[in-house]
């Protein structure tokens, strides 16, 4: 028996292809049903257009003015521990221009894969998601930002056209509705790979396909504590 923990989006799919697998699948969570987490209230995109890695030559700055307090997107709290610190330098090692490409096409190529899967399942169990697949802006509002995120991207590619800059005039001639709002557009991108989707709705009904086609167990209201670890490998969940 496979137990996966957590009946949010990625335990609900994990669950599918061990099933599909032919496993004998569990999920635990301690909430009443599927998708009552972070799953939720889920923004319902599968943007997968700007994948792109931490670890960058933008990164060090960054963590600088998190430790600061300084920027309100990340939050930096407690002592660190020494694998932590050792997480870290290896972090930091990976802040280089090469590195950094790298890693954004090892990415890229993983988040496709990943939005490939998960439309392929909404359409061959016919799950009605109000899914949509005619892409999505990045609209920028700050100059500086676009500036970066520019210069970003051409270092790491535009992987076969997928994530492309865009002007204001550009964005607001696909989209009139943005038109009042012209004014506070910088710039931004338009990645015509990515997806949308009600993520409760896609969760919960392959949830309940999990249950009644594939005779997967589901246990609501169990929350896991702990796990037991002998040997170096997981042996039971408490």
């Amino acid at each position: 028996m496979l137990h996966v923990l957590g009946a949010g989006v990625v335990g609900i799919i994990t669950a599918h292809f061990l099933a599909e697998d032919g496993h004998e699948v569990a999920i635990l969570d301690e909430r009443s049903g599927a998708a009552e987490g972070c799953s939720f209230g889920n923004a319902g995109l599968l943007a997968v257009g700007h994948a792109a890695p931490w670890a960058g030559p933008g990164a060090p700055v960054q963590m600088v003015r998190a430790l600061l307090g300084l920027d309100p997107a990340l939050k930096i709290g407690g002592l660190p521990s020494l694998s932590l610190m050792r997480w870290g330098a290896e972090f930091l090692g990976a802040c280089n221009a090469s590195s950094h490409r790298d890693n954004a096409g090892r990415l890229a190529r993983l988040t496709r894969y990943s939005r490939d899967l998960t439309r392929e399942i909404g359409e061959r169990l016919a799950i009605d998601y109000a899914a949509q697949h005619e892409g999505t802006f990045y609209i920028f509002k700050d100059r500086r930002a676009f500036e970066v995120h520019r210069r970003l991207f051409a270092e790491t590619g535009s992987d076969g056209g997928d994530y492309q800059p865009i002007s204001r005039d550009e964005i607001v001639a696909r989209e009139p509705a943005l038109g009042r709002l012209a004014g506070e557009i910088a710039g931004g991108f338009f990645s015509s790979v990515d997806s949308s989707g009600n993520c409760r709705v896609f969760t919960r009904s392959l949830a309940d396909r999990l249950v009644r086609d594939r005779g997967v167990g589901y246990h609501t209201e169990t929350r896991v504590t702990g796990l037991e670890v002998t040997g170096g490998r997981v042996t039971a969940i408490v």
